[in-house]
């Protein structure tokens, strides 16, 4: 299940990277667009391969996913709502549905999925530490 798992993910990205490559440079052939992403695939692992890449991919790990993805959820869910509207939010959802939604999804939306993700990203910035690999500490900046 692993193995499927892991394969389509590397599908879905580098399809995404291949799409894109193919848009901005119409001029590559398939198999071109195709390599090209392949090789920079395999040149952006090279470095998790050398014997500090378990430093680099702890670094990627955190800074680039873990931390990311509260900062950025928390900033897209107050955005709808701060910005965009939860109202109207709520319009295109029964736009694409045709169906009226209830009080308990704008409770959700409005009110419960903001105060926890801000929640929970209080408790993170709270609660960090310094990154460690092992027993080695990762060095201040």
């Amino acid at each position: 299940m692993l193995y499927v798992v892991g394969i389509g993910s590397m599908i879905a990205g580098h399809t995404s990277l291949y799409s894109f490559l193919k848009a901005h440079v119409p001029y590559f052939k398939k198999w071109q667009a195709s390599l090209a992403v392949a090789c920079a695939g395999f040149l952006g692992g090279l470095p998790f391969l050398t014997p500090g890449g378990q430093f680099a991919l702890t670094l990627v790990d955190y800074f680039g996913v873990t931390f990311l993805f509260f900062i950025l959820t928390t900033a897209e869910v107050i955005a709808v709502i701060w910005w965009y509207g939860l109202e109207q939010f709520c319009n295109d959802i029964e736009f694409m549905l045709n169906r009226k939604l209830g009080f308990y999804w704008k409770f959700c939306w409005g009110i419960i999925t903001p105060c926890v993700l801000i929640t929970v990203m209080v408790y993170f910035l709270s609660t960090l530490q310094t990154l460690k690999n092992g027993v080695h500490d990762f060095p201040d900046f």
